[in-house]
């Protein structure tokens, strides 16, 4: 089965897998308590966790920020043409909503902005997204 036909998780399976046998699993560094330098996006401010910290952790970089090419230009950065990508997976829970009174009209704040609430989703979305290694700026 070519890599590309893989599920997300089989991916970062194989990838980790294959980090065990050369002995480059970052779970088996040597490192210090408190000195593993999570990968994260310094333009969101999320720090990478679950499968996503696993995979961007085996990426052999010495950088460990990461974002999307959109992100890098809200900031004035370039992202190289040839640069890799990593794919993420994130997954949506709930999603936010205007508040509305029983006559169905929009509930404001003392501002004037609209009252919004978080409501678990039915069924949970999974999203993928491409982000880029800040190595990579050009």
């Amino acid at each position: 089965m070519a890599n590309s036909k893989l599920l997300y998780h089989e991916r970062i399976a194989k990838k980790i897998a294959t980090a065990i046998k050369e002995g480059t699993a970052p779970f088996v560094k040597p490192w210090k308590p408190g000195t593993i330098k999570r990968p994260h996006n310094p333009v969101s401010g999320t720090i990478f966790r679950g499968i996503n910290f696993l995979h961007l952790s085996c990426s052999e970089r010495d950088d460990n920020r990461w974002m999307t090419r959109k992100q890098a230009q809200s900031k004035g950065w370039e992202v190289k043409p040839e640069a890799e990508k990593a794919v993420v997976q994130y997954w949506k829970f709930y999603e936010s909503r205007e508040r509305v009174d029983g006559d169905g009209n929009k509930l404001v704040d003392a501002q004037g902005d609209p009252l919004k609430e978080k409501v678990a989703l039915k069924r949970p979305r999974v999203f993928y997204s491409s982000v880029f290694n800040a190595q990579d700026e050009g």
